[in-house]
């Protein structure tokens, strides 16, 4: 069975385009209330392969380019952002389901750059999927920039699934969107599955939860030095 999550929670457990809404059909969504079974998401995640989450075998690590992202949130570590995470081409290497794409407007703070205008758009039933990429030994957790919808018993869900040789192992981070407005996560903590060595492949997945509502995502973004 999978495991129900709290707001603004991480865990850890084993295993393995661009469009507008109608006013219409904001309305229809907004007086829509149903649940998207968390526990379900969790307990498919569990019982998947580690062939379902990324290559098992991990590639020598890229050279990365960071930025300081979070300094007025007080994180001054150096963050480089995940494949396509910005969402300013589009989905890029993502892999969107349902009602997912991007929308011309992107969190307020422009952190990758002043041009940048795009975010993706996730409502209910809905999910994106990065691709796997590989994070070293001192790469240890994500952060990311989400606009939370203010209403109840709405939740954004945040998956992040390490594969390597010896199977598979999540995180999982969920956010309340009872407020609303932008906002930066807190830092998520990466699994930790690291081969001989210190890598592995990281795939993270988003999805709303809980009632239905629509999210906006932006700047998905990887810390490469471990937190001391």
């Amino acid at each position: 069975m999978g495991t129900t999550l709290g707001d603004d929670e991480c865990l850890q457990y084993h295993g393995g385009k661009r469009r507008k809404l109608s006013l219409m059909h904001e309305k229809y969504l907004h007086a829509r209330r149903f649940v998207v079974g968390c526990a379900v998401v969790v307990g498919m995640l569990a019982g998947s392969s580690p062939s379902s989450a990324g290559a098992a075998t991990v590639k020598a690590c890229t050279l990365r380019s960071t930025t300081t992202p979070f300094v007025p949130w007080g994180d001054s570590n150096r963050y480089f952002v995940a494949p396509s995470g910005t969402f300013e081409y589009g989905v890029g290497s993502w892999t969107a389901t349902g009602w997912a794409w991007t929308v011309s407007e992107n969190e307020p703070w422009r952190v990758n750059g002043a041009s940048d205008m795009m975010s993706m758009q996730l409502l209910a039933g809905s999910s994106v999927t990065s691709r796997g990429f590989c994070v070293g030994a001192d790469e240890d957790s994500i952060r990311l920039f989400v606009r939370r919808p203010g209403i109840t018993g709405a939740k954004l869900v945040v998956h992040v699934i390490a594969t390597g040789v010896g199977g598979g192992l999540t995180t999982q981070y969920s956010m309340s969107g009872d407020s609303y407005g932008w906002t930066p996560t807190p830092r998520i903590k990466m699994p930790d599955l690291r081969d001989i060595n210190g890598q592995q492949t990281i795939t993270i997945v988003i999805a709303p939860a809980g009632t239905a509502a629509g999210w906006l995502v932006d700047d998905v973004m990887v810390d490469p030095w471990r937190a001391k």
